[in-house]
């Protein structure tokens, strides 16, 4: 069996080397702490709170009175340009609320004979 202050004395030998060759990891002082935040008052949280609802209020507020005043005229413009973007296509007009506000019924399931029936009618036109 070896020496065992022999192999100690080898491990702390490569450690030693290690330590000191040229691409050990080097000591670099630690990161300065940052200071840390005041921490507020509940006097000053409560304030704050306060505000910030009372802006979210007004903010509510302002919103919905544009937003109530604009609408028609923004539903108008709506309705105009997507009438002319869908111009002519008959299967959209057929189905769309916008382009069709009338509607129409969906077909009833049919038989043969009333199909053909129906089919006829259509050619003679």
């Amino acid at each position: 069996m070896s020496n065992p202050d022999g192999v100690l004395d080898a491990i702390d030998a490569c450690l030693d080397d290690y330590a000191l060759s040229e691409d050990a990891m080097r000591w670099a002082p630690d990161e300065p702490v940052p200071a840390s935040m005041p921490v507020p008052s509940v006097e000053m949280l409560t304030a704050f709170s306060a505000f910030a609802e009372g802006l979210a209020r007004t903010a509510t507020a302002l919103a919905e009175g544009i937003g109530n005043s604009l609408a028609p005229a923004l539903k108008g413009m709506q309705t105009a340009f997507h009438k002319q973007a869908r111009h002519g296509d008959r299967k959209h007009y057929r189905h769309c609320p916008t382009c069709n506000p009338a509607g129409f019924a969906k077909p009833l399931p049919i038989n043969g004979h009333e199909y053909h029936r129906r089919q006829r009618r259509r050619n003679r036109r």
